[in-house]
């Protein structure tokens, strides 16, 4: 497949193709091509924090292999990327990041998605991989719908499980019981409006976008395979969540991040192996922006390489 990008940072005042590409919590977005459709990784920022004390299922010295072979440190810079789709007839954006005024290095998605060309007010539908502060953070603020001519597609496995008290009354973890109040809060606008849809994993959201089941993470994590002129694009959303580490690992796992950690393996295995077979373009929330690129299976390992943009298939630096 032949992929054309454009990078930009939000601070540039004009496009260029690439044009330069630094690191930072604020990375703006890069806009691709899948088939007919258009693709931009719209960034909100990123959180850092010290993988060492979060990593299970993988030992110290494993671990320190990895970050050395990689020239990571422990402390480690997280990504939060969004995709906005422009197909045919909808602009579609998958998840919102985690809102203005949560972190000092996230709450850039509004701002990125006018750097791109695009107003809120312009999108007209937006589907969650789930139902997590960092992808349903930027659906409302205090009460309005940020995408106000927007339709919210959610897995129902997902908000249902969410809105059950009887989930609230037995979880233990604290940021998680907070999550319970926080997440239908979030959606309510658009339930007021009438535009909160809900569909069973497998179902096509629109031409060209069909859901899948990717369960694990949460109970109703889903990711979205997108399809055009037989060129093909999965957003896999959290998956994974450390890629250094996970592709190298695949029973590494972020503690307290999977409602099922058994069942978030199973997936990660099952996904990776299906795209790297059969050469699907993948997307990620929390790979290094733009998050997106190819899994190739090396014996027990997979090695991703980032979105290219030659020819002759070199890849592009971040």
């Amino acid at each position: 497949m032949t992929v054309k990008t454009e990078f930009t940072l939000t601070n540039t005042s004009s496009l260029n193709e690439p044009s330069q590409v630094t690191t930072g919590s604020n990375l703006g977005y890069c806009r691709y091509s899948v088939g007919d459709f258009v693709v931009t990784t719209i960034s909100d920022g990123s959180v850092t924090f010290d993988i060492s004390q979060l990593l299970l299922n993988i030992t110290s010295e494993e671990l320190d292999k990895i970050l050395k072979k990689n020239a990571l440190s422990k402390n480690f810079n997280m990504q939060v990327n969004q995709f906005l789709i422009q197909t045919q007839e909808k602009l579609i954006l998958v998840d919102t990041g985690l809102g203005r005024g949560i972190l000092p290095t996230t709450g850039y998605l509004i701002d990125n998605l006018a750097a791109a060309g695009y107003q809120p007010e312009q999108v007209d539908a937006l589907l969650l991989t789930h139902m997590h502060g960092d992808h349903i953070g930027g659906l409302s603020v205090n009460g309005i719908a940020t995408f106000p001519n927007a339709s919210l597609y959610i897995n129902e496995k997902e908000l249902n499980y969410w809105l059950d008290k009887t989930n609230l009354a037995n979880e233990s973890d604290a940021n998680n019981q907070r999550l319970f109040e926080y997440a239908p809060s979030m959606i309510e606008p658009y339930k007021r409006s009438e535009k909160l849809h809900l569909f069973v994993a497998g179902e096509q959201i629109v031409p060209g976008i069909r859901s899948c089941d990717s369960s694990g993470h949460t109970l109703g994590h889903t990711s979205y395979l997108v399809e055009s002129q037989g060129e093909k694009l999965c957003i896999i959303g959290d998956i994974i969540n450390v890629g250094p580490v996970q592709f190298e690992n695949v029973r590494a796992r972020m503690k307290g991040f999977d409602s099922d950690p058994k069942s978030a393996e199973k997936t990660r295995i099952k996904t990776f192996h299906e795209v790297s077979q059969d050469g699907t373009l993948i997307a990620a929330t929390h790979l290094d922006f733009p998050g997106v690129g190819y899994l190739r299976q090396e014996h027990d390992i997979f090695v991703f390489t980032p979105l290219t943009n030659k020819s002759d298939d070199s890849v592009i630096t971040l």
